[in-house]
């Protein structure tokens, strides 16, 4: 770990990050208005593969809107290999590089009528129905992770103020 930080930090500098993102199918060109320095994920150590189409394998550290931000282009996903721990790794570095937050997001479909394919909606709750853990094998007490926060309140209340002030609807539901 410590020699994949100072690999980052020697490229985007040692100041913390605030925020990290990682971002889904439709929202890769958000890293585009970071400003600061892309990092291919192919010049990072231990870095997970990333094989979906469309996705941006660069992991980008600089300010957005005035906020010191690491962003993951791109992620592995479970279904591309069966590692449900791919992305420990990155999760891990986000927390050395001093994150205090993580915003995920994804495309998925929904079983809602009034959630149609391209709408956004504010997560309050997931179900993990694979049955897998990505912290199944840690020895540590690190294995348990209290859910209760795991969904923010106080940053999904600014993500739902924020979509009101531009007049973008945002319905909640829990993702599956």
């Amino acid at each position: 770990m410590q020699e994949l930080l100072t690999t980052i930090q020697a490229r985007a500098g040692s100041a913390p990050v605030k925020f990290g993102l990682i971002l889904g199918s439709g929202l890769g060109h958000l890293a585009q208005a970071v400003q600061g320095v892309a990092i291919p994920y192919a010049d990072l150590p231990g870095f997970p593969h990333v094989g979906v189409s469309g996705h941006n394998p660069n992991l980008v550290i600089g300010d957005l809107e005035g906020i010191r931000v690491a962003v993951f282009g791109a992620r592995e996903h479970y279904y591309e290999n069966g590692n449900p721990s791919a992305m420990r790794l990155p999760l891990t570095l986000l927390k050395a590089l001093g994150a205090e937050a993580l915003i995920a997001t994804n495309a998925a479909g929904s079983l809602r009528p009034d959630i149609r394919p391209g709408d956004l909606m504010l997560l309050n709750d997931h179900i993990n129905f694979s049955g897998l853990n990505p912290l199944i094998g840690e020895k540590t007490d690190a294995r348990f992770v209290p859910m209760t926060t795991a969904h923010d309140a106080e940053l999904r209340a600014g993500l739902k103020a924020s979509a009101a002030a531009v007049n973008v609807a945002l319905p909640e539901g829990v993702y599956a």
